[in-house]
C-alpha cells in the first residue's frame, strides 16, 4: 500500500478534491489506481472527493454511495430528490439517510449511472 508517512488524520480539511483515499479507522492514505477493492480488508474503505464547495463536501464511499454533508446542505435538497424520483422520471439518487441539525446537514444517497450535467 503506502508508508505509514504518508498517512493524514480523516478531517475534511485533509482531503482534496478529485483524490481517492484508503481510509483505515480515521487515517487516510493516498489511494493509488491500481489498488483492487475486492483485495481491501474489511476494515479499511476508499474514499473519492467528488466535491468541496462552500462547507459541502461530497465524499463516494467505495464506489457503492455518496455522501454529502457540511454546512448549508438542508433536508430541502433530501425532499427536492425524493419528489423528482417520484413523480418524474428523470433519474435522481435514492436518499436512504439523512441528518440534520442546525448548522450542519448529512445526506447519504445510491450512486446512479452516467455524468454530471455540468459536463455536458
Amino acid at each position: 500500500m503506502t508508508s505509514p508517512s504518508d498517512d493524514i488524520p480523516f478531517l475534511v480539511e485533509n482531503m482534496r478534491e478529485k483524490n481517492r483515499y484508503i481510509k483505515i479507522g480515521e487515517t487516510l492514505f493516498p489511494c493509488p489506481s491500481s489498488v483492487d477493492i475486492l483485495s481491501l480488508p474489511p476494515d479499511q474503505e476508499i474514499l473519492t472527493v467528488l466535491s468541496k464547495q462552500m462547507g459541502r463536501n461530497i465524499l463516494e464511499h467505495v464506489f457503492s454511495y455518496v455522501a454529502k454533508f457540511g454546512r448549508g446542505v438542508r433536508p430541502a435538497e433530501a425532499e427536492a430528490m425524493r419528489l423528482v424520483s417520484k413523480h418524474t422520471s428523470v433519474p435522481v439518487p435514492e436518499v436512504f439517510f439523512t441528518n440534520f441539525s442546525p448548522d450542519h446537514g448529512t445526506i447519504k444517497m445510491t450512486l446512479i449511472v452516467g455524468f454530471p450535467l455540468k459536463e455536458r
